[in-house]
């Protein structure tokens, strides 16, 4: 992040989602799609849904958060009645 700070744009968040990598780890390597999918989530609602996380993703690259701390909170909004609601239903 600091060979970027002096950049007039938003750099954390663009550390956070450069090449969506986070975003495909779960989906792909952890093999969240299957599960996602059968509950209704595509690739494109998942990433809206996880830009709410951005700055839970940030604390979490900056060693504030660990992968646990972070996976917790990504797990107990996908859980959520509400969230599902708001996500599932634009898509």
């Amino acid at each position: 992040m600091k060979k970027y700070a002096n950049e007039s744009w938003n750099v954390r968040d663009f550390i956070a989602w450069v090449g969506n990598k986070l975003p495909a780890y779960l989906w792909t390597k952890c093999n969240w799609k299957s599960s996602l999918m059968r509950d209704g989530w595509t690739w494109q609602s998942f990433l809206k849904f996880l830009s709410r996380r951005t700055d839970d993703i940030v604390k979490w690259i900056n060693d504030e958060l660990t992968w646990s701390q972070l996976i917790s909170k990504i797990l107990e909004d996908l859980k959520s009645p509400t969230i599902r609601m708001i996500y599932l239903r634009r898509w």
